[in-house]
Parts: C-alpha cells; structure tokens; sequence
C-alpha cells in the first residue's frame, strides 16, 4: 500500500506544479510577450512594414510618372517616323538646314544669362562668328 500511496503522491506534486490557475495565466503572458516582441523587435515588425507601404507607395508614383513620360517619348518617335512637318522642323532647328528660297535672320544682341546652360546649336554658333566678325 505504501507503494501506491508514494505513486499517488508523485500524481499530486506533478499536478501541483503545473496547476491549471498557474499555468494558463502564464502562457497567456508569455505569449502576449512574445507577440509584442515579434511586432516591435522581430525580423519583420511593425516599422518595416509601414515603411515598405511607404517605399511601395513611392515607387507606384515613380511608376505612373515613367509611363506618362515613355507615352510621351512614344508619341514624339510615332511623329518622327510619320509626321513630314515634324520632320522638317528638326532638320531646320537641329541641322541648319533650310529650303531653296529661304532667307535666315540672326539677331545680334546681348545674351540674357540663362539658369541652365544649353548645348550649341548651330545657329548659336552662327551667331557667335556674326558677333565676333562685328567687333
């Protein structure tokens, strides 16, 4: 009898040690710990995430803007390949060409100081030599 009585007291002492009145508040605790843990501290908390939905929101921005600028681009090449008028412009502007019975006019005076510098056309240096011929 003795036996069965040190066994049954073994029963109790393990029953004793993980009492449901203790045991359950502490897991509760520990898990609460535990969650709170993960979103401050953790591998992918809180502050990462909100700042990918920022990143994410900036790069979708970024985006719509590239393709307003490539629909741009696309139409502007469409016109080269296509438009005679278009054409001509450039091939005046850029090259300096002109047409059988055209007259150019270049006006001499002071340059304005500009912000941004741009580059030389030939016009530009078409005046520069008038301008520096006249000195």
């Amino acid at each position: 009898m003795q036996f069965s009585k040190e066994k049954t007291s073994s029963k109790d002492s393990y029953k004793k040690f993980f009492r449901a009145d203790i045991a359950l508040p502490a897991f509760v605790i520990l898990l609460i710990i535990y969650s709170i843990f993960n979103l401050t501290l953790g591998r992918n908390n809180i502050f990462k995430y909100f700042n990918n939905i920022s990143e994410r929101n900036h790069l979708i921005s970024e985006l719509k803007q590239l393709r307003k600028e490539n629909d741009k681009l696309q139409q502007q090449i469409n016109a080269a390949k296509k438009d005679p008028f278009f054409i001509e412009k450039h091939a005046r502007e850029e090259l300096g060409m002109m047409k059988k019975d055209d007259e150019i006019f270049v006006f001499v005076g002071e340059k304005k100081k500009e912000k941004e510098e741009k580059p030389k056309r030939w016009i530009d240096k078409v005046k520069s030599l008038y301008h520096n011929l006249n000195r």
